[in-house]
């Protein structure tokens, strides 16, 4: 269910709270629990309790662990900064494992940290909470999808100058008014994964050097998609994604799909931009699926395959048809 925005706030007992401060403050006497280490503070926290983190940047030599359903509230993504080792390094920011799964972060800022693995900022299925996932990388071999995160569940969060190979910003989980910015990959430069689902975020200026630009793959629901990029003939916007109530402009190529795949838009506005279907090579085995689609002005079709369109079925064609032939397949005229 949707989390609300006040549900990390929730009372609790004195017992069940640790503090963290870079410094001891000079009367602690009414705090049950005190440390400068935010793992000292993890471990120590009961099930249920809360970590406490005072404003300051948090130099990390080592990732968090966190496996039990605890909430870490910070001062503020501002003022609370847990910050890794940068390039060199190799250890995700926060890992959530199963017993972690119903955790809750909030408040604070995730960034310099790399891990040659899935999910360079977060891995796994916590929950965050106004926080910034800034400057992470997932790299190497074994895995190298979510540069931001890999299958956490975002709320009012920013996610911005992460680096994956797939998913940039985010690879699978949920997003909800979240803004995902200027992130890069080769593949879903601001999210990517079949089980992503981004509902009412931004997402913009972020990079793929093939598919998909902002998204690759996943369900968006009233999303706003803004100058998005790929390199050479790939959709800047959205690449085998379903797009629900979202808004599309200030880009070229933006829907595409993969060989045999399928672009799903519904009850979504294109603005008055290139718009490519299929991966811009003349590949007409894609399909298109649309319902209540609108088409501003200049925006044309290019590289059209066969599809239904607003319930109608059309032919394909590697050519671009005319505006007044987009318009009535995008609008079922």
């Amino acid at each position: 269910s949707e989390i609300s925005n006040r549900s990390d706030r929730a009372a609790t007992p004195m017992s069940n709270v640790v503090y963290v401060s870079l410094d001891a403050p000079a009367n602690v006497a009414w705090r049950v629990n005190w440390t400068n280490s935010i793992k000292a503070a993890i471990d120590m926290c009961p099930t249920g309790g809360v970590v406490h983190i005072a404003p300051g940047t948090y130099s990390l030599t080592a990732g968090l662990n966190v496996t039990s359903a605890i909430r870490i509230v910070g001062s503020g993504m501002d003022r609370t900064i847990l910050a890794g080792g940068g390039w060199m390094s190799n250890y995700r920011g926060i890992t959530f494992d199963a017993s972690g799964s119903n955790a809750v972060v909030s408040d604070l800022t995730i960034t310099r940290f790399r891990k040659e693995a899935n999910g360079g900022g977060v891995y796994g299925g916590g929950t965050l909470i106004r926080c910034r996932l800034n400057g992470n990388v997932s790299a190497g071999l074994s895995g190298q999808n979510g540069g931001g995160a890999y299958y956490a569940n975002l709320y009012d969060c920013t996610v911005n100058n992460n680096t994956g190979v797939n998913g940039g910003g985010v690879c699978g989980g949920n997003f909800t008014r979240c803004v995902i910015s200027n992130n890069y990959a080769t593949t879903g430069g601001g999210a990517y994964g079949g089980d992503t689902c981004g509902k009412d975020s931004l997402i913009t200026h972020n990079y793929a050097s093939t598919g998909g630009g902002a998204v690759d793959a996943g369900t968006y629901y009233g999303c706003e998609f803004v100058s998005n990029s790929t390199a050479g003939p790939y959709p800047a916007e959205a690449w085998d994604a379903a797009l629900i109530g979202c808004r599309l402009r200030a880009g070229t190529n933006l829907i595409g799909a993969a060989t045999s795949g399928t672009s799903r838009i519904y009850n979504t506005l294109v603005g008055s931009e290139l718009w490519t279907f299929g991966a811009g090579t003349g590949d007409t085995t894609n399909t298109l699926d649309s319902e209540n689609a609108q088409l501003k002005a200049n925006t044309n079709i290019l590289d059209w395959a066969a599809g239904t369109y607003n319930g109608r079925s059309w032919g394909g064609d590697t050519g671009a048809p005319t505006d007044a032939v987009a318009r009535a397949m995008a609008n079922g005229a």
